[in-house]
């Protein structure tokens, strides 16, 4: 349900376009089909304290929270936007949770299945090791998390920069792309 305030301002609005429609001389059908057209993109609902569960053939595999949520009914390209952060824990089949994400911000492209994540972007696996950037993606139809950007991983006494990042969805396996740093290796 949308918050009062957000419902008073789509109607003030909605009165002021259809006074002025009203009060011009000129009925243009295009125009008032094009207002029709921008309420339907404006269209809008908000929740707060949102829980969203992923889950594929009756297993959850993530779990995201959100203090804000606002879902964007554009025809064309719904869209879930999460203006106040998110976090969002991933779980593997035993229902163990094998890593978690925080975001600043969040936007989920719902017929793409893709989710675009930035400003604070870190991802923390079972081993403790930690990926920070300033934006990741998260492809929910291949499974995996990406990024073109500079990427930190901090694992127990080393940290690898890179630009460019790819792991699966609980950053099990992963791989950086273009690597800088120390790293130190096991003699076999």
């Amino acid at each position: 349900m949308l918050p009062r305030t957000l419902n008073q301002k789509k109607l003030i609005l909605l009165g002021m376009s259809f006074f002025g429609l009203i009060t011009s001389c000129n009925h243009n059908p295009e125009e008032i089909n094009a207002l029709a057209r921008k309420e339907e993109k404006m269209s809008m609902e908000e929740g707060t304290d949102i829980s969203i569960t992923y889950a594929d053939s009756g297993i959850t595999k993530a779990v995201i929270t959100t203090p804000l949520m606002e879902r964007y009914n554009d025809k064309a390209n719904p869209y879930l936007e999460m203006k106040k952060g998110l976090k969002a824990v991933f779980y593997n089949r035993q229902k163990v949770a094998e890593s978690t994400l925080t975001a600043q911000y969040g936007i989920s492209y719902e017929n793409t299945k893709l989710v675009h994540l930035k400003n604070q972007v870190k991802v923390v696996n079972l081993q403790q090791e930690e990926l920070s950037s300033d934006e990741l993606f998260w492809d929910q139809n291949k499974q995996k998390i990406y990024t073109s950007k500079f990427v930190t991983i901090k694992r127990k006494n080393e940290i690898i920069y890179g630009d460019g990042f790819e792991s699966n969805e609980t950053f099990t396996k992963y791989r950086i792309l273009n690597p800088k740093g120390r790293v130190h290796l096991k003699k076999d």
